[in-house]
């Protein structure tokens, strides 16, 4: 199982070097630390499984490229990010979950080769291919 966390945290990292980081969220303030009250706080997108998470985050990525290749940013361009952030950190908070299933499929194929346990590297094995495919290409 070890191997599972290291391939989990391997690839959280990669993700979350594309993307901007987070914390957990809090009852009020999505967790975060703020120097005054008078920023506002929203829900974001959700991200209820992995293929919405891959779709927000591939959206709302190109959304904030676009913002910030835009030249200089506005008040407006500021909170629009700020909001955008919420959707991001949603779709990046489930793809932490989600890479941990995603691991252990894929240490289930390994330990069934070992086996020669045909039946559990095919299934196991589908469910991780179709999951690193929409990972990688946004496609199952």
């Amino acid at each position: 199982m070890h191997r599972v966390r290291t391939a989990s945290a391997a690839a959280a990292a990669m993700l979350l070097a594309a993307g901007p980081a987070w914390a957990d969220s809090g009852a009020n303030d999505h967790g975060h630390d703020h120097e005054h009250a008078a920023v506002d706080h929203f829900e974001g997108k959700p991200a209820r499984d992995l293929e919405q998470a891959v779709a927000n985050l591939r959206a709302y990525s190109k959304k904030l490229e676009s913002r910030i290749n835009g030249g200089e940013l506005s008040a407006a361009d500021m909170r629009e990010i700020h909001s955008m952030s919420y959707t991001l950190e949603n779709a990046l908070a489930r793809l932490d979950q989600e890479l941990d299933h995603v691991a252990e499929n894929l240490e289930a194929v390994h330990l069934a080769s070992e086996r020669q346990d045909r039946a559990t590297v095919t299934e196991k094995g589908r469910v991780y291919v179709q999951d690193v495919n929409l990972l990688l290409n946004g496609v199952e």
